[in-house]
């Protein structure tokens, strides 16, 4: 299965499983409108630590490590509002 990928920086954690990304790269193969900024929702994140805290809902531990850094999202689907369903990577 193919997946359109956005790029971007994490600016806040809305959820224990959503945050909000500054979109900053757009992959070549994506046919899909992204806004400047999406809301996240994480399907699968590929690491295990990250895994972790987002299971035992460490809300306060997952804003540490992802607020600020770059992540790659591989998309599966807009949900009914509007959020990005997506596998995600720390890069």
């Amino acid at each position: 299965m193919l997946f359109e990928t956005v790029k971007g920086e994490v600016l806040k954690i809305v959820d224990v499983n959503v945050f909000d990304m500054k979109v900053t790269h757009i992959g070549l193969a994506s046919t899909s409108k992204f806004k400047e900024i999406e809301r996240i929702y994480i399907a699968e994140i590929e690491n295990p630590e990250l895994e972790n805290l987002v299971k035992a809902r460490k809300i306060n531990d997952i804003e540490k490590k992802l607020v600020g850094k770059k992540v790659r999202c591989s998309v599966i689907s807009r949900d009914g509002f509007g959020r990005l369903t997506a596998r995600v990577k720390v890069i």
